[in-house]
């Protein structure tokens, strides 16, 4: 996502296989190392991006 201003203010990781094609693979085969790159805490699986409001926008 990137804001107003150009920057990038969260970035998105593919958690889950695309079960037609990806089937040999899921999270928890690599959990132990995304834990190790991201975090253990629940934004490292599920980032939230603070965004204004389109009522402040304006």
């Amino acid at each position: 996502m990137i804001n107003r201003d150009d920057e990038i203010i969260l970035r998105h990781h593919k958690l889950d296989p695309l079960p037609p094609i990806e089937h040999n693979l899921s999270p928890h085969d690599v959990l132990d190392q995304w834990r190790s790159l991201y975090g253990d805490a629940p934004d490292a699986c599920w980032p939230i991006a603070d965004t204004p409001s389109a009522a402040s926008a304006s």
